[in-house]
């Protein structure tokens, strides 16, 4: 029998968890997971709620729950791997190594072991050379399009592109491109 202040107590920490899961896909700026070896249930789902995510070849993800009678993370996940995949990892418990991962695309990479922080942040410093308004953006529009149809996606894209083509940044580009220097940003 479970106590009601057990259940209390669990609804919290679902609560919290989809919380911390929401907050960080709708983060307004991109973000990057570094995974140090094994990812597993919550800390995997973590994983797989940013953008882009940095391995070596110790690094695995479990979505165990079937071996402890539990469910959760498979829709962050249908975002990234096959449904054959995950359904084979949802339903055996069994990991998903570094080398499929990278294979499917929920690595962007797998570097050796100990440079997984590095590779990051060079990849983050990359980013941040980026208009911040067009990189916030841009974020916005790949969550907005993820559930629409092809042409829904693309025409809502379009209205995101329409916008951004008259900000500052989008002045300040073309300017710095004919000018063959960095861009200044501004944000706006």
């Amino acid at each position: 029998m479970v106590d009601a202040g057990d259940r209390d107590a669990d609804e919290r920490r679902q609560h919290f968890a989809r919380s911390a899961y929401d907050t960080l896909m709708n983060l307004n700026k991109p973000t990057i997971a570094v995974v140090n070896g094994p990812a597993i249930g919550g800390g995997a789902v973590l994983a797989a709620c940013c953008d882009l995510r940095i391995g070596s070849a110790r690094t695995t993800f479990h979505l165990p729950e079937v071996n402890i009678v539990r469910c959760g993370g498979a829709r962050h996940y249908m975002r990234l791997l096959p449904q054959g995949v995950l359904r084979q990892m949802y339903f055996t418990g069994r990991p998903l190594t570094a080398h499929d991962s990278h294979r499917f695309g929920l690595l962007n990479d797998v570097v050796e072991q100990g440079e997984e922080l590095h590779r990051a942040l060079e990849l983050a410093e990359e980013i941040a050379t980026k208009s911040p308004l067009a990189l916030r953006t841009a974020k916005e529009a790949l969550n907005a399009i993820e559930e629409l149809s092809v042409l829904d996606g693309y025409a809502l894209e379009q209205s995101y592109s329409v916008a951004l083509g008259r900000s500052a940044d989008a002045k300040e580009a073309a300017a710095a491109f004919l000018e063959k220097r960095p861009p200044a940003w501004t944000g706006v």
